[in-house]
C-alpha cells in the first residue's frame, strides 16, 4: 500500500513537471528556461579537425501577452556571412547554441568549425550584396 502510494505520489507530482519540457515555441526549448547545444551537422564521417572557428547570434523577442505570433529577430547567422567574417574557407560542422527565457527572449547562436584563410585575404574578398 505504501509503495502504491509513493508511485501515485510521484506521477502526480511528474506530470506537471514534463509540461516544462515541451510547451515551447521550439522542439527543443523549454517554457520556463533553456540552454542547450546540440550538433547543427549530424554527418562527421571523416571530418578533419578544424583550426578555426567562428559564431554568429540571431536575438528574437516575441510579444508573450496576446498570444498574437508577433516577434522581431535581430542580426544573422546566415553561414556565408559568419564564414566572410572569421575567414573560414571550408566549413566542417556546425553547432547550434540555444537560450531561451519564458520562451518570450531567445538567443540562437550558430558555431562554425572548418579551415581559415589569412585575415587580410578574407577582408580583400568583395562581400555579396
Amino acid at each position: 500500500m505504501r509503495n502504491r502510494l509513493r508511485t501515485i505520489l510521484c506521477c502526480l507530482i511528474g506530470l506537471p513537471l514534463c509540461g516544462c519540457s515541451v510547451l515551447g515555441q521550439d522542439p527543443v526549448s523549454g517554457y520556463l528556461f533553456t540552454s542547450m547545444t546540440v550538433p547543427y551537422s549530424v554527418d562527421l564521417n571523416n571530418t578533419p579537425v578544424p583550426d578555426r572557428s567562428g559564431s554568429g547570434s540571431i536575438v528574437r523577442i516575441r510579444e508573450p501577452i496576446t498570444q498574437a505570433g508577433l516577434y522581431t529577430e535581430l542580426n544573422t547567422n546566415a553561414i556565408a556571412d559568419i564564414g566572410r567574417k572569421y575567414g573560414l574557407e571550408k566549413v566542417y560542422f556546425a553547432d547550434m547554441k540555444t537560450f531561451s527565457i519564458f520562451s518570450v527572449w531567445r538567443t540562437q547562436t550558430l558555431i562554425l568549425y572548418g579551415e581559415g584563410i589569412d585575415r587580410e585575404v578574407a577582408e580583400a574578398i568583395p562581400a555579396e550584396e
